[in-house]
């Protein structure tokens, strides 16, 4: 699950920047800059997508999750809870993280294939994880359920978990502002490399 921007624009809607690559081709040859200043820009975009707790906000948590979350001395904050999608997805080198800078594009995301981000794409998109059945294995397991009541698993017993519904938190998203942000970038990039001499 990625953000990917790629040189490409309609040329009736920006004719001056078409017509300053068509001036200077040599302006093509090498856009690496430019894309690693608009990784960053997503980057950051991203990373206030955490901090508004979503933009426009996302749903809230339940009251038995962050009963579970204050427990286990995780915050109230939504989506932050382990810290692994948060950093994936708002760090460049993050265990998870994609990310990248070429010559004609970048890229931005979250590993989805992961094995500690399996749950990133029903994050982003919403969705239901079906009835299933969680072993305690050699510890004990606690938690807050939805009456409120504290419950305990001891080692080698399970629990049945029924569906789950989780609301659609977007978080690997761009602001409204941030299309004309990045054709800004684009167009004051090209602008200084066609006032090069070549």
């Amino acid at each position: 699950m990625t953000i990917r921007v790629e040189l490409g624009f309609p040329y009736a809607k920006y004719k001056e920047i078409s017509r300053i690559i068509y001036a200077y081709p040599k302006i093509l040859d090498d856009l690496t800059p430019l894309f690693e200043k608009v990784m960053k820009y997503v980057q950051k975009e991203i990373l206030q997508n955490f901090l508004e707790g979503g933009r426009p906000k996302w749903a809230p948590l339940s009251e038995a999750y962050i009963r579970n979350k204050q427990m286990s001395k995780s915050g109230n904050r939504t989506m932050i809870s382990s810290g692994r999608l948060f950093k994936a997805a708002t760090k460049q080198g993050a265990p998870g993280n994609i990310s990248g800078a070429t010559a004609n594009g970048m890229k931005w995301g979250v590993d989805i294939e992961d094995d500690d981000l399996k749950y990133a794409a029903i994050q982003q998109l919403g969705g239901i994880i079906p009835a299933h059945t969680v072993p305690a294995y050699k510890t004990t397991l606690h938690w807050i359920g939805a009456d409120g009541k504290h419950h305990f698993v001891g080692p080698g017993g399970e629990v049945n978990i029924p569906d789950v519904r989780i609301p659609a938190r977007p978080y690997i998203k761009l602001s409204k502002e941030a299309n004309a942000v990045i054709m800004k970038m684009l167009h004051m990039f090209l602008y200084a490399k066609s006032r090069t001499k070549w």
